[in-house]
């Protein structure tokens, strides 16, 4: 109950019924367009740069991921950030808690619902997506809201099949993930990264 009461808290402490990008918006205290520096010493984000991952066709942007820290609610972040910018800002955020399917849809609707009742002119979009062949019977339970200027915040249940091979292979685990894009972030993986 107190995680459920901290994530509503999370987007419920500004209005933003006039939001017409995601600069409003944070996760954890952490926004589009901030530094990596701002939350993390050098030495912590070179570490975790030296496991950073790129797309197939461009270096242009990287994801780069982080453990959470004890006070945060998310387990682990994930970030977009260019590549050799020593500025280390944010173009995405994404932040991950494990949690079983069943309390973790139930847990999205609560999400996807105080979003959508603090925005007023942003386009939502349900839908289920597969995670292709290569992952068994694995789907993703998405919420999209769609910025008139092309940012987005994601929000998802990962519902991972325990049986596949590549699921079991890499540890993947069910549970809630809750994402900012930037327009410039989502341009780049859809007409570059790939």
């Amino acid at each position: 109950r107190l995680f459920l009461t901290i994530l509503v808290l999370i987007f419920s402490f500004q209005s933003w019924t006039e939001a017409d990008d995601i600069s409003d918006f944070e996760i954890d205290g952490i926004n589009i367009g901030d530094s990596l520096l701002e939350f993390y010493s050098l030495e912590e984000i070179q570490l975790e740069l030296k496991e950073a991952v790129y797309y197939p066709k461009s270096k242009k942007m990287k994801v780069v991921g982080f453990p959470a820290k004890e006070s945060n609610l998310y387990r682990k972040y994930d970030f977009h950030i260019k590549d050799n910018d020593k500025k280390y800002i944010i173009y995405s955020v994404k932040g991950l808690v494990k949690l079983p399917i069943d309390e973790c849809l139930d847990q999205k609707k609560i999400v996807v619902s105080e979003i959508e009742n603090q925005i007023m002119d942003v386009k939502r979009n349900d839908y289920k997506g597969d995670y292709g062949d290569a992952f068994g019977n694995s789907l993703a339970h998405i919420s999209d809201f769609n910025f008139k200027n092309g940012d987005v915040i994601r929000v998802w249940c990962m519902e991972w099949d325990p049986d596949n091979e590549n699921v079991k292979a890499n540890f993947y685990w069910d549970g809630l993930a809750v994402n900012m894009s930037s327009k410039e972030q989502i341009e780049f993986v859809q007409n570059e990264a790939y």
